[in-house]
């Protein structure tokens, strides 16, 4: 092989390194530059929806968990789908999750299965939907450790009395951190409902890379719905106002600055892929 032609394999080999970190943090960046136009998008199907229909088979869907109650750990890699019979479509975004000191909005889907989680957060089956009730505990999935999108990366810097905001289209829902524990995957009984509180929990893998146990992290419904001073009849009524997006905007994040050294990455890496490209497609005309 002649040096001309093994100089030529190193820059096509270049080439191909930095199109790794190019598309796994580009997907990051465009997750995090397009979260409320999506956010928006789904805020506008969800006015064709017709709510009552929901909710009543949403409660229909909480009360049979009353009977039976079997939940199915999301992470285990085995093919799983559930229909709850609740949206037109099983892949329709049911709602939005927002925590405002990680600068997350995510769409979530109903059932954990391996689709849902590739596109963003998903209620686990066998647990409560959110809803006013006591003595209840939602479940919601997402991945922590996925190359290319940051979901749940960060849950392990909540901390207590942090927020949560669900919107399921009709109303959102407030939640305050409580706590976090780590688990194994078989101590589902973790996740059972405790009497007289309306529970939220977000599960995860853990450690990373291992992912061989779970990490819970629990929160409470709270009145807490939004940082202007409302009165408790004020809170208890329903809402459809952009809560989620306010609270991002007002809220200093724990992740910005990972999020600018992914962005910082990103355009380094495609301007290093540019100077070589160019490099390479010189030292071809040279050598002609």
């Amino acid at each position: 092989m002649s040096k001309s032609y093994r100089k030529a394999i190193g820059y096509l080999l270049m080439c191909l390194a930095l199109l790794v970190p190019i598309f796994c943090f580009g997907q990051i960046v465009n997750q995090s530059l397009n979260k409320e136009s999506k956010y928006h998008a789904y805020r506008e199907t969800v006015k064709s929806v017709n709510l009552q229909i929901k909710t009543k088979k949403i409660d229909c869907y909480n009360q049979k968990l009353n009977q039976e109650q079997n939940i199915v750990d999301p992470f285990l890699g085995e093919k799983y789908h559930v229909n709850y019979g609740i949206l037109d479509s099983q892949d329709a975004i049911y709602g939005y999750l927002a925590i405002p000191s990680l600068d997350l909005l995510e769409p979530v889907y109903l059932g954990a299965d391996d689709r849902h989680l590739l596109l963003g957060l998903a209620h686990v089956d066998g647990t409560s939907l959110p809803s006013n009730e006591l003595t209840q505990r939602s479940v919601i999935a997402g991945h922590r450790g996925y190359p290319s999108k940051v979901f749940f990366r960060y849950i392990n810097r909540l901390k207590k009395d942090d927020l949560l905001y669900f919107n399921d289209g009709k109303e959102t829902f407030a939640y305050r951190m409580i706590d976090s524990e780590i688990i194994l995957p078989s101590e589902w009984e973790k996740l059972n409902p405790k009497k007289g509180q309306n529970l939220l929990t977000l599960i995860s893998c853990d450690p990373i890379p291992l992912y061989n146990k779970r990490l819970l992290v629990n929160f409470e419904r709270t009145e807490a719905i939004s940082s202007q001073k409302r009165t408790r009849k004020e809170v208890n009524k329903p809402t459809n106002k952009d809560i989620l997006l306010t609270s991002l905007k007002t809220t200093k994040s724990r992740v910005t600055k990972s999020i600018w050294l992914f962005k910082t990455i990103f355009i380094s890496s495609t301007i290093l892929l540019l100077f070589t490209i160019y490099r390479l497609i010189r030292y071809l005309f040279t050598k002609r």
